[in-house]
C-alpha cells in the first residue's frame, strides 16, 4: 500500500499495515512484533525521566524500556520505539526518549517531527483505529464515566489519559 507523505498519516498508515503484517488482537502483543522485526525488547534501570531507548545496529537492534515504569507505560514505549525502528532507522542509529529530551538545545524540527511520528504511530498500534469506531459503533464512549473509560484502557492495556487523547484525535468524542 502506498503511504501519504511523512507526517501523523504517514506514521499511522505504516502502524496499520504492521498491524496487518502481525496481526495480534487487543491488547497489542508489542513485545511479540517487536521480536517479529528480530528487535530484542530488555527492561532497564533507566532515569526516572527516560522511558524507553532504540539502539539500531545492523544485526542486533535493541529496546530498552524503563524496568520502573508502569507497564502500560512501558508498552507505549515499545510501540513508540517500534516506530522510530519502522520509520526512522534508517536516518538515526540511536533515539532516547526522554521527558527533558524536547525542552533540549539539540532538539531540531525534524527530531520533533519524528517523535510526533513516533507517537502517532504508538498510537495507532495500541489503539487501532478500526477497534475504537468498532466499539464506538456499539456503544459511544463517555470520557467522563470513570468506570467505562478506565475498563476501556484496560481493555487495550493503555493509561485512561492516553485513550481519552486518542479517542479525542479520532474526533469519537
Amino acid at each position: 500500500m502506498t503511504r501519504p507523505a511523512r507526517g501523523k498519516r504517514w506514521a499511522m498508515q505504516a502502524a496499520k499495515d504492521v498491524l496487518e503484517q502481525y496481526p495480534s488482537g487487543v491488547p497489542v502483543d508489542v513485545v511479540a512484533i517487536a521480536k517479529a522485526f528480530e528487535i530484542e525488547v530488555r527492561l532497564e534501570a533507566l532515569e526516572d525521566q527516560v522511558s524507553g531507548v532504540l539502539l539500531v545496529q545492523a544485526d542486533h537492534p535493541v529496546i530498552g524500556v524503563n524496568a520502573h515504569h508502569h507497564p502500560n507505560r512501558q508498552r507505549f514505549s515499545i510501540a513508540h520505539e517500534l516506530g522510530h525502528f519502522v520509520l526512522h532507522r534508517d536516518k538515526e542509529p540511536f533515539f532516547i526518549d526522554a521527558a527533558v529530551f524536547f525542552r533540549s538545545e539539540g532538539a531540531t524540527p525534524e527530531t520533533w517531527a519524528q517523535e510526533r511520528e513516533a507517537n502517532a504511530f504508538a498510537a495507532e498500534l495500541l489503539l487501532p483505529q478500526h477497534a475504537l469506531e468498532e466499539i464506538w459503533r456499539t456503544e459511544p464512549i463517555d470520557v467522563f464515566d470513570d468506570v467505562k473509560l478506565r475498563s476501556l484502557a484496560n481493555h487495550f492495556g493503555v493509561s485512561t489519559q492516553a485513550l481519552a487523547i486518542r479517542l479525542s484525535e479520532l474526533g469519537l468524542v
